[in-house]
């Protein structure tokens, strides 16, 4: 389920051609067109549906309502950096 909610929220922006989440390294390829987008809203998708990547956190409401088997441990993290991979931070079982 993660892995698939994961992904299809990083397709759904405008330029991005692929995605594929790693569910043993808990990261995220993407391939985009960085003149129709930018690596920021893959961040904001991937948040917006419940899952924290190392620029946005998800919203707490969002992430209480993710199925029990899709809940991670919730790190603090350092939203100062910049990259261009989106790192997903959950722990424990993944789907």
């Amino acid at each position: 389920m993660c892995k698939t909610r994961i992904e299809k929220a990083a397709k759904s922006v405008d330029g991005v051609t692929e995605a594929d989440w790693n569910k043993d390294t808990k990261m995220i390829e993407v391939s985009f067109d960085a003149a129709e987008t930018k690596i920021q809203k893959v961040h904001e998708a991937i948040a917006n549906v419940g899952h924290d990547t190392e620029l946005v956190k998800a919203d707490d409401e969002t992430y209480a309502n993710l199925p029990s088997c899709c809940h991670y441990d919730r790190l603090t993290y350092d939203t100062s950096t910049s990259s261009e991979s989106v790192h997903d931070r959950h722990a424990g079982h993944m789907h």
